[in-house]
């Protein structure tokens, strides 16, 4: 399955089709590894952000099903110790950032520190 048939399951919108296929063409050229999965994990989590009709645990699976794809696509050769590890590490990151973003949110609504 390509990067746009994973992507078309969960939305129609080609905006947003086109800028995933973009996030995985400049990870592409500048290179996917576990100092900068989490900048393109970021950059997936915020355009799927924008996927309204899908509910959290919708949105979970769609970033981890994306980034695993361009993960893929991105780290060289099949099954490669690289690949493994980065797909190790995406859904506890997606946990983390999203528990940071209650965290902020919270802290919003009581005027906290954020």
């Amino acid at each position: 399955m390509t990067l746009e048939d994973i992507i078309k399951s969960y939305t129609s919108e080609p905006k947003i089709l086109e800028t995933l296929v973009n996030i995985k063409t400049r990870f592409q050229q500048s290179g996917l590894n576990v100092e900068n999965v989490s900048l393109a994990l970021l950059s997936v989590m915020l355009e799927v952000d924008k996927v309204r009709k899908l509910r959290p645990t919708e949105r979970k699976q769609m970033v981890t099903v994306v980034l695993n794809k361009i993960v893929e696509d991105v780290c060289p050769g099949e099954d490669t110790h690289l690949e493994a590890v980065l797909k190790q590490m995406i859904p506890n990151l997606i946990d983390n950032i999203n528990d940071l973003r209650d965290a902020k949110s919270w802290c919003i609504k009581c005027k906290g520190l954020f």
